[in-house]
């Protein structure tokens, strides 16, 4: 279990806000909202995370490996797992995690969806896994549709980062892209 600590701006200390949620997934926020997930889990709190503040997000199949996402006011939950097939992809929300919108045209039904990068000029990166294959897609319309980038055979995409400019270093296999 992560311990989840808040810091107020301008103040250099850290306040214990209590052992909330068992979560190890990066934070995501929205004007009003942050986010985060466990294994198979959404969490959303309205108070900056605070104690006792946090509410299990529904509304989207439960399968493993959620990783949450923002893009202005619009929710982006990416997952993968390996035991079931069914429900894996992308979903969305514009509700505050009320309501999911599963957003795969172009991927396919079922695809394991590790990671999502957002570039400066608005437009999507999936990092996907199809059996032992790693994909790297692109959507230009919000996760709306999908298109085919670049295969990158065996090995798998454990990192993406996007640079101000809007080149992106993956880190595949051990080795690095740009």
């Amino acid at each position: 279990m992560v311990m989840t600590a808040l810091s107020v701006q301008g103040q250099d200390f850290w306040t214990n806000v209590k052992n909330t949620i068992d979560t190890y997934k990066p934070f995501a926020e929205t004007s009003n909202a942050i986010y985060t997930a466990n294994d198979n889990k959404m969490y959303r709190s309205l108070s900056k995370g605070k104690e006792n503040t946090w509410t299990a997000l529904s509304g989207y199949p439960s399968v493993n490996y959620y990783t949450v996402y923002t893009k202005g006011e619009t929710i982006f939950a990416a997952n993968y797992d390996y035991i079931t097939n069914a429900g894996r992809g992308i979903y969305t929300s514009t509700d505050q995690g009320v309501t999911w919108e599963k957003k795969v045209k172009g991927l396919g039904a079922d695809t394991n969806v590790i990671s999502l990068s957002f570039l400066p000029n608005g437009n999507i990166l999936a990092n996907v896994k199809f059996d032992i294959s790693g994909k790297l897609y692109l959507s230009k319309d919000n996760a709306e549709n999908w298109e085919f980038v670049k295969d990158l055979g065996f090995n798998s995409i454990s990192d993406m980062l996007v640079m101000p400019d809007g080149d992106v270093l993956l880190s595949v296999g051990g080795a690095y892209i740009v």
